[in-house]
């Protein structure tokens, strides 16, 4: 098996004990490192803290299920590489998978062979993203942001976003030297809210807020137009 996976981190949760074990012995193998846990909801704690670039787990976990795991993950991170197991398969299943655009899904018992097919998939995977350089702006003070996984930190750790935050801050950095009305801002920002009827101090409240989260002048106002990143950021 090729070495290209040892720049890359992967999450392992299971709750079998014996799997738990023979999964993580392989994995370390060709892995940078393996976090490991038992259950979904200390699985989603070390997903916070550590972001690894893949996510390895049973679909049948105790506190929070694989599958709610995986889809609060994936709401969160579109990149990251999930491979799925389960004891069984059904319809049911399938369908609540095809939508988290898996790596893999396997039935236990899981032979060696499938292992390493996995681990194939993911370097492909792996090869097709690189060509998608992640693009990340350096807003100053250490504070950056990852268009790619959409998450912004501070000194190497994340500074908390709302959801409206996040389709802000995706927007303003879409592209540059862009200025984007009240209009656009409104249309992105609430896309799924139907019911919500445009409001200017809406706007407001959501820069003012994501302003204190970013450094001084990151956000400039435009007057009668509305709303774009400094300039500079974009020389970085």
């Amino acid at each position: 098996m090729p070495k290209s996976l040892k720049k890359y981190t992967l999450l392992l949760v299971e709750y079998e004990k014996k799997d738990r074990i023979d999964y993580s012995l392989y994995f370390k193998k060709f892995f940078k490192a393996v976090y490991e846990t038992t259950d979904g909801e200390s699985g989603y704690q070390l997903y916070k803290k550590y972001r690894p670039d893949v996510l390895f787990l049973n679909m049948h976990l105790p506190k929070l299920s694989g599958l709610e795991l995986a889809q609060k993950i994936r709401e969160e991170d579109k990149n990251i590489k999930i491979i799925m197991v389960s004891i069984s398969s059904n319809n049911e299943e399938l369908l609540k998978v095809i939508e988290l655009k898996l790596s893999k899904y396997l039935l236990k018992p899981i032979s060696k062979k499938n292992l390493k097919n996995s681990l194939i998939k993911l370097i492909e995977e792996f090869k097709e993203l690189k060509k998608k350089s992640e693009k990340l702006f350096y807003f100053g003070d250490n504070v950056i942001w990852n268009q790619d996984r959409l998450y912004l930190t501070k000194d190497g750790r994340e500074i908390k976003l709302t959801k409206n935050e996040i389709r802000l801050l995706s927007l303003l950095t879409s592209t540059k030297d862009k200025i984007f009305s009240n209009e656009d801002i409104f249309a992105t920002v609430w896309e799924d809210d139907f019911d919500k009827e445009f409001s200017i101090d809406s706007i407001k409240t959501l820069i003012k807020g994501i302003r204190k989260k970013l450094p001084k002048n990151t956000i400039c106002n435009i007057y009668g137009e509305g709303y774009r990143l400094n300039p500079s950021i974009f020389k970085n």
